[in-house]
């Protein structure tokens, strides 16, 4: 006979355990009615609960699986790779940039963890010459302080900075010379490509460079 844990009024998840509900008819499992979140109610092994293996009726699986689904179908979408993007330079400590993003505090907001909703509130963008641009470059990614801009527009709004970077992906400003410095990874080490007396020189070196060692330009 399975040894019963007391589990009645705990929260597993989404489920709430109600009340013992007898026991397996072949295991003698205990088995406990649970109430869940969205609404359901389900009848779970006490072990499954124990172990959190059962964190909900099965509303939450279905909702992985739907966002799974959506994001696939949306691979393929000419911003997808921006917010993909995005996202990696926030969250992944490998990524050649982290340290000027995700490093120092700049993260993404929960919506836009989302494809979907990143792309309902930013819109399309004018044309490939438009890039995400943060308004406040210490805030995040997030909805009232992004939008889409040029090479250009994002130079002007990079006043009082402290650091000696771009708002160009893989360029950045070399303080001393007063030129701008470009550069990509590949494979994990960096690439030197050049160095250039415009942003607009340098963003345009790093495109071709991408092109060249990646097959296309992010």
């Amino acid at each position: 006979m399975n040894r019963k844990v007391e589990l009645a009024g705990k929260r597993i998840g989404r489920l709430l355990v109600m009340r013992e509900d007898g026991r397996a008819p072949k295991s003698g499992a205990v088995l406990w009615f649970c109430q869940c979140d969205c609404g359901n109610t389900c009848v779970v092994r006490g072990a499954n609960l124990a172990s959190e293996m059962t964190t909900s009726c099965g509303c939450l699986q279905k909702e992985l699986l739907s966002a799974r689904a959506t994001t696939h179908g949306c691979t393929n979408h000419p911003l997808y790779n921006v917010w993909k993007g995005m996202r990696h330079r926030c969250n992944n400590k490998n990524d050649d940039h982290y340290h000027l993003y995700g490093g120092r505090g700049i993260s993404v907001c929960e919506r836009w963890n989302n494809f979907e909703n990143f792309l309902k509130d930013m819109g399309e963008r004018p044309n490939s010459n438009y890039s995400i641009d943060r308004i406040n470059n210490d805030g995040n990614y997030e909805p009232g302080n992004c939008r889409w801009a040029t090479i250009t527009e994002q130079a002007r709004n990079q006043t009082n900075r402290k650091h000696i970077t771009s708002p160009v992906k893989g360029v950045c400003w070399h303080k001393k010379s007063k030129r701008y410095i470009a550069q990509i990874g590949v494979n994990g080490h960096p690439i030197y490509i050049g160095i250039f007396p415009t942003i607009e020189a340098a963003a345009e070196a790093r495109r071709l460079a991408e092109i060249k060692y990646w097959g296309k330009a992010i």
